[in-house]
């Protein structure tokens, strides 16, 4: 958001502390013409709480680790310490400092904070009460339909196959029934899985049953299959037959660069047709860089810099699978929408 302004995203919840530091480390005036603002809850709202426990009963705890230990709190905890934090937009509970109604930097109106703002606290929920908010926010939050672009192309074989498939499972696993995924695969050739595409209430297995049952070999047509993902989910978005809000997103993986063959479109002709982002329920495009460590050095820096942009120019995210498992990706990727 502090990136892409408020075409990206209208509102989010963070503290206190990160509004005012945007505010002043980020010239968000001139780049979006307007500024972030804090919002305070009549009722109350949570205050951070860090715990710390020495652990001196461990076998393994020396007694220079906890000598160390407890220098730390008396360092942290020191009166010293709690005043310090209100010049980084942080109200310690113990600080001696006080904040005018006029306003004590940081703490200023056109930081977008109310100064001598205090807000009520609320206690922790239970687990239970967390839980189910998050039960219901699933169930209840935006739609997605998403487009699937899977590369099943030569390079994809071995055990990358394998952890492509468990991270795609994963991937539907994720998705809730009232959302879409509608599949692409492609090698030298783009094929659109109509049948086995739509709302995952009823073609979960039958995608879940294509992405077991799906072939590696032959060339790379990235580039096709880009341009094919969006003209499917703009398709999507002009014949749409409710008028529920829904998040429209395009998933892409692969592991190479297109193979340039006849008949394959360039990276400039994707470049031309990206979604435009001017507005917030525009198209995202989620970019996932599959195990480009084989690749000689030219071929890692095209293939990242393609994703990376397309992802970037579309207010999506692009994912170097390489630093973790792939699944873990995706889960990531389902979280975002």
């Amino acid at each position: 958001m502090v990136q892409n302004g408020p075409g990206y995203l209208h509102a989010v919840a963070n503290y206190e502390s990160n509004v005012i530091n945007w505010n002043k480390n980020n010239n968000t005036k001139a780049a979006w013409n307007d500024d972030f603002v804090f919002i305070y809850p009549s009722d109350g709202t949570y205050y951070m709480d860090h715990p710390l426990c020495i652990l001196d009963g461990a076998s393994w705890t020396s007694t220079e680790q906890v000598a160390a230990a407890e220098s730390f709190i008396a360092y942290a905890t020191d009166s010293d310490r709690a005043d310090g934090l209100l010049d980084y937009g942080i109200r310690a509970w113990d600080s001696t400092r006080e904040i005018s109604p006029a306003g004590t930097a940081p703490f200023l109106l056109e930081n977008g904070v109310i100064p001598a703002k205090q807000t009520p606290q609320l206690p922790f929920p239970t687990t239970s009460v967390i839980d189910a908010v998050i039960t219901t926010w699933k169930a209840n939050k935006k739609p997605a339909v998403v487009v699937l672009v899977l590369d099943v192309s030569g390079s994809m074989t071995g055990s990358k196959t394998a952890e492509m498939k468990a991270a795609v499972r994963d991937f539907l696993g994720a998705m809730q029934d009232h959302d879409e995924l509608y599949l692409i695969r492609f090698n030298f050739e783009v094929v659109f899985l109509e049948q086995q595409s739509g709302l995952i209430r009823d073609k979960r297995q039958a995608l879940l049953n294509e992405v077991d049952d799906l072939l590696i070999g032959s060339t790379t047509a990235l580039y096709n299959a880009t341009r094919d993902a969006i003209d499917l989910i703009n398709d999507k978005r002009n014949n749409i037959s409710d008028t529920f809000d829904k998040s429209w997103d395009i998933v892409l993986m692969t592991d190479g660069v297109d193979s340039r063959d006849a008949g394959h479109i360039s990276k400039e002709d994707v470049y031309n047709v990206l979604p435009n982002q001017e507005s917030s329920d525009a198209v995202h495009i989620y970019t996932v860089g599959f195990d480009l460590s084989n690749m000689n050095e030219a071929q890692r820096e095209e293939a990242t810099e393609y994703l990376r942009q397309i992802a970037e120019e579309t207010n999506g995210k692009y994912f170097d699978s390489s630093v973790g498992n792939l699944a873990d990706v995706y889960t990531l990727i389902s979280l975002e929408f």
